[in-house]
C-alpha cells in the first residue's frame, strides 16, 4: 500500500469518515451536562458558553480534517509533511477542548495521534517515490540562484497583466528552498495557471506555497500585490507568503550576497510598514516583530545596550535584542541603563505584575526608573555567568524547514537564564506596586476621577503634577516646617492641590507618606493612632529625616501619647492649661527617654498638637467608665512609676496625679502611699510572683550629685516592659470616635500569572522548563554551564522534569544525552512556548 493510500485508511478508516468526531447532538442543558460523577470543584458553563465552545470545536475539526486532505492530495514530499504538521497543531487544539470541557465527548484522540506520528515517521524515513521524484525533477531547477530571482526593492514587475510595484519578492520559475528540497514557497512562477478571483476566496492554509494554492488563490494574491500590499481585510495567508521571501533575502541571501546589506532599511520599512496594517494578526504579529528585531539586532553598529531599548509589545517576551544587550553589557562590565532594565522587567515571562502595575503603567514606569537610579545609581553590574547565548529564530517560512536559525558570532553569556539579577529588579518593582495600591483602588472604582485631588493625594510625591509639587514645597519651606514645627491649618497644606473635599483615611495615609518623602511629618498622623482632620483642624508639619521615617508605632510610643492624652484631657479640664500645666506635659516628654530619635522627634510634634486640641474630659469620663478597677489601679500606679523615672515627685506631678485619681474614682490618700513607696522600689505593673521567704538587706543607695538628674535604668527597663499592657489599656480611652463606615467594594481581582507552575512542577523547576524550551537541543556542555550558573544538580533536574512529563503526557521532554533534544510535540501543547 502507498504512504498516502495507507495514511487515508489509517486518518479516514474504511467509511472514508475522519476518526475525529465532534458530538453533533443537541448541546444537553448546563444542569443536565454536569453528570453526577463530577465533583463540587468540577467547572460548570452556562447554555451559551457550551454552545460556543462546541462551535469552535467544530470549528477546529473542520480544520483538522482540511490539513489531512490537502496533505492527502500533494504530491509534492515536504508540502505533505507540513500539512501533517498542520494537523497537529490542530489536534493539539482538540486534546486542549476535550481536557477543559469534558462535554465535548471527543473520541479516539489518541488513536489519532498515535497515526500521526507513525505517518510522520514512515514519511521522514522512506526516499521519494517516481512520481515525486519526478515532480521535484521538473520544478527544481539547480542553476537557479536567489540572485537571478530576487526583485530588488522599488522594482515593479508585470504578472499575468498585473502590474506590481515596490520589489522585494522572488519572481521565476525552478528556485528551491533553502533546506532544497522543493520549490521555495515565496516564488512567483509566471507558468502557473492564476484565475482572478469574483468573489471570496476558499480559506488559505498555513505554510501555504505559491505553487501549491489554488489559481484562484495565487489570482488573489497578485491582485493584494498589485494594490500595493495594503488591503486590511486580505486574508493573512497572502502578507505571510510575501514575508517568507523576507525572511529568505535577510536569512539566506545575506550569506552569499553582500548587497543584501544595502537593501535591509528598505526590508525593515516594509515589515514595520506590514506591522501597522496587521499588527492585530496575533500570529503575524509574532513573527514579523522577531524577525523585525533580529534584522535590527545584527545590523547594529554599536552595542546594543547603548541604544534604545524596545517598547513593551502585544505579548511578554524577550526578544534576542533582549539577550544580546545583557550578555554585551555583562562581558563589557558595563553598569545596565535602567531604561534596559525595565524593558527586560517588563517583558520577562517570569516576572508577574500585579494589578496597579497593569492598571497604572505609566506611573509604574516612573517610579520603577527613579527607585532603580537610586538603587544603582548609574545601573546594575550583572555576572558573567557560564551558559552562553544561542541567537536562533524560527523562521514562518517552510523553506527553512522545521527547525530554528542559529546566527554565529554572539559568543556572550545568557544573563536571562539567572534568576539573581531578576529578582533585584522584582524587588523594586515590588515596592513601586505597593506605592500604587491605594491609587489603583480609587481609580480602579472611580475611573472618572482620574486627575482629581481624592486621587493625586493618593499618589506619591514624585508622581504629583510639577505645579503642585512646586507650589507646596515652597509654602512648607516659607513656613519653617523644613526646620522647626509649624502649626498651619490642614486646609492651608490641601490647598496646594486641587479643589476637592478632604480626603479620607486612605487618601491622608497616602499623604502622610508623601509629605515624609518631602522630609516633613505631619501631626496628627493616622498611621499613628490619630484622628482624620479636617479643613479647620490645626495640624504641626515638623522635619524628619529618611531614616526617621517608620508606619508602625512602638509600644512604648503609643504608651506615651497616650499618658499625655490622659494628662492633657485632665489639665484642660478647667477650660484652660496654665503654664505650670504646659511645663509638666513638657517634663513628660523627658520621662520617654527610651524611645528612638523618630519616635521621640513626633512625640514632641503631638504634643504641640495635642496643646491646641486637648481632649474632651466629658468624652473622657464616659470612656473611664468601661474600664474595671484593676485597669484603672494599672494604670495610675504606672503614671506614678513614670513621675519617678528621675526621682522624686514634684508637687505638679502630684497635683496632676491627683486630678487622674479623682477620675478613676480612686482614693487620694492611696495616691501619696503609692508615690513614697515608688520613690523607694520600682514598681511593676503585672501580677507579682509568689513571694520568697526570708529578708534581704537593701544595698546603700548611691549619692546623688546636687543639681543632677540621675537616672534609674532598671525603672526605664521595667516602664519599657510596662508599656505594652499599658498602651492597651489606655487606647480603650482613647481611640477616636467611630468613623462612618465606608461603602464595602469588593477586592479588585488580582492579575494572575498564568503558566506559573507546569505539570505540577515548583517554581523553580518550571522557570527551568520555559529555559530548556527556548531552544530545539541543549548539548551537555551547555546545560552542565547553565546548572553550574543556576546552582542545581543538573542530572537529578533533568530526571525529575522527564518524570513529571511522563505522568502528565506520557512521554518525556527531554530525549538523548548529549545533546539532549527537546521533544517539539511536547514544547508545542506547553501555553508558555
Amino acid at each position: 500500500m502507498s504512504i498516502i493510500g495507507k495514511f487515508k485508511r489509517l486518518i479516514f478508516g474504511t467509511s472514508a469518515e475522519p476518526v475525529v468526531q465532534v458530538p453533533l447532538r443537541t448541546v444537553p442543558q448546563p444542569e443536565q451536562a454536569q453528570s453526577s460523577k463530577a465533583g463540587d470543584n468540577e467547572p460548570r458553563f452556562s447554555e451559551s458558553d457550551m454552545l460556543a465552545v462546541q462551535q469552535r470545536a467544530e470549528t477546529v475539526q473542520r480544520a483538522f480534517n482540511e490539513s489531512l486532505g490537502i496533505a492527502n492530495q500533494s504530491k509534492n514530499r515536504g508540502t505533505r509533511e507540513y500539512r501533517l504538521q498542520v494537523a497537529r497543531e490542530w489536534l493539539i487544539e482538540l486534546k486542549k477542548l476535550a481536557n477543559k470541557f469534558p462535554f465535548l465527548q471527543l473520541t479516539n484522540l489518541q488513536a489519532v495521534e498515535a497515526s500521526i506520528i507513525a505517518v510522520e515517521a514512515e514519511t521522514r524515513s522512506l526516499p521519494y517515490n517516481e512520481v515525486l521524484v519526478r515532480y521535484v525533477a521538473d520544478n527544481v531547477d539547480s542553476s537557479v540562484t536567489s540572485a537571478s530571482c530576487w526583485v530588488k526593492p522599488g522594482t515593479e514587475i508585470l504578472a499575468k497583466g498585473l502590474t506590481i510595484p515596490g520589489g522585494m519578492l522572488y519572481y521565476g520559475k525552478g528556485l528551491a528552498r533553502v533546506t532544497g528540497a522543493g520549490i521555495e514557497p515565496a516564488l512567483i512562477n509566471p507558468g502557473l495557471p492564476v484565475n482572478m478571483p469574483a468573489g471570496s476566496l476558499e480559506q488559505m492554509p498555513y505554510w501555504l506555497s505559491y505553487s501549491d494554492i489554488s489559481p484562484t488563490a495565487r489570482g488573489g494574491y497578485l491582485q493584494w500585490l498589485a494594490g500595493g500590499r495594503k488591503d486590511p481585510n486580505v486574508q493573512i495567508g497572502y502578507v505571510f507568503l510575501f514575508f517568507y521571501g523576507l525572511e529568505r533575502r535577510v536569512l539566506a541571501d545575506a550569506r552569499q550576497y553582500p548587497e543584501v546589506a544595502q537593501e535591509l532599511p528598505a526590508v525593515l520599512a516594509e515589515v514595520r510598514r506590514l506591522l501597522s496594517i496587521y499588527e492585530n494578526q496575533g500570529s503575524f504579529y509574532g513573527y514579523a516583530s522577531r524577525f523585525l528585531d533580529l534584522v535590527v539586532t545584527v545590523g547594529a553598529k554599536d552595542r546594543i545596550y547603548k541604544l534604545p531599548p524596545l517598547p513593551q509589545g502585544q505579548y511578554k517576551a524577550l526578544t534576542l535584542r533582549h539577550k544580546i544587550a545583557l550578555g554585551q553589557a555583562a562581558v563589557d562590565g558595563a553598569l545596565l541603563p535602567a531604561a534596559w532594565a525595565y524593558s527586560w522587567l517588563i517583558n520577562d515571562e517570569r516576572f508577574y505584575p500585579r494589578t496597579p502595575a497593569c492598571r497604572c503603567r505609566d506611573e509604574f514606569k516612573k517610579l520603577f526608573l527613579d527607585a532603580y537610579a537610586e538603587k544603582f545609581d548609574q545601573g546594575l553590574k550583572l555576572p558573567v555567568n557560564k551558559t552562553k547565548l544561542k541567537a536562533l529564530y524560527k523562521p514562518a517560512s517552510a523553506s527553512f524547514g522545521y527547525g530554528q536559525v542559529e546566527l554565529t558570532g554572539a559568543d556572550i553569556p545568557d544573563i536571562t537564564v539567572l534568576e539573581g539579577p531578576l529578582n533585584r529588579l522584582r524587588e523594586i518593582a515590588e515596592s513601586a506596586t505597593a506605592q500604587l495600591e491605594p491609587y489603583s483602588r480609587y481609580v480602579g472604582r472611580n475611573p472618572e476621577k482620574k486627575g482629581s485631588r481624592d486621587a493625586m493625594v493618593l499618589l506619591p510625591p514624585e508622581l504629583w503634577p510639577a505645579e503642585n509639587l512646586h507650589s507646596l514645597t515652597s509654602w512648607l519651606v516659607k513656613l519653617g516646617a523644613d526646620g522647626a514645627a509649624q502649626v498651619a491649618t490642614f486646609g492651608e497644606l490641601m490647598q496646594h492641590f486641587s479643589a476637592g473635599a478632604a480626603p479620607k483615611k486612605d487618601g491622608y495615609l497616602a499623604l502622610a507618606s508623601g509629605l515624609e518623602q518631602l522630609g516633613v511629618g505631619i501631626e496628627p498622623d493616622v498611621r499613628w493612632g490619630g484622628p482624620l482632620p479636617s479643613e479647620g483642624s490645626k495640624v504641626v508639619l515638623f522635619p524628619i529625616s529618611v531614616g526617621e521615617r517608620t508606619t508602625k508605632p512602638s509600644p512604648p510610643y503609643s504608651a506615651a501619647i497616650l499618658t499625655l492624652h490622659l494628662a492633657a484631657a485632665v489639665i484642660a479640664a478647667d477650660g484652660e492649661v496654665s503654664a505650670q500645666e504646659e511645663e509638666y506635659l513638657e517634663k513628660q516628654l523627658g520621662r520617654w527617654i527610651h524611645l528612638g530619635a523618630a519616635e521621640f522627634s513626633r512625640l514632641r510634634a503631638h504634643l504641640k498638637w495635642l496643646l491646641l486640641s486637648p481632649p474632651s474630659l466629658t468624652t473622657l469620663k464616659k470612656r473611664v467608665s468601661v474600664l474595671t478597677d484593676d485597669q484603672k489601679r494599672a494604670i495610675a500606679e504606672f503614671l506614678i512609676a513614670l513621675a519617678q523615672a528621675e526621682g522624686g515627685v514634684s508637687p505638679a506631678e502630684i497635683n496632676v496625679l491627683t486630678k487622674v485619681y479623682r477620675l478613676f474614682g480612686l482614693d487620694e490618700k492611696v495616691l501619696y502611699s503609692q508615690a513614697h513607696t515608688a520613690a523607694t522600689e520600682p514598681v511593676t505593673v503585672k501580677h507579682s510572683a509568689p513571694a520568697l521567704t526570708g529578708f534581704g538587706v537593701p544595698p546603700q543607695p548611691t549619692p546623688r550629685p546636687i543639681g543632677a538628674i540621675v537616672l534609674d535604668h532598671e525603672r526605664i527597663a521595667t516602664l519599657t516592659a510596662d508599656s505594652e499592657r499599658i498602651s492597651a489599656i489606655l487606647s480603650a480611652i482613647f481611640t477616636d470616635e467611630v468613623q462612618p463606615a465606608e461603602p464595602v467594594v469588593p477586592a479588585e481581582p488580582e492579575v494572575t500569572p498564568t503558566g506559573v507552575s507546569i505539570v505540577r512542577l515548583d517554581a523553580s523547576y518550571s522557570e527551568l522548563v520555559r529555559v530548556l524550551v527556548s531552544r530545539d537541543a541543549w548539548t551537555r556542555a551547555e546545560l552542565e554551564d547553565l546548572a553550574s550558573d543556576r546552582g542545581i544538580m543538573l542530572d537529578g533536574a533533568l530526571d525529575h522534569i522527564n518524570e513529571a512529563f511522563l505522568d502528565a503526557h506520557n512521554e518525556h521532554l527531554l530525549e538523548g544525552e548529549d545533546p539532549v533534544e527537546i521533544n517539539k510535540n511536547i514544547a508545542k501543547e506547553l501555553e508558555v512556548v
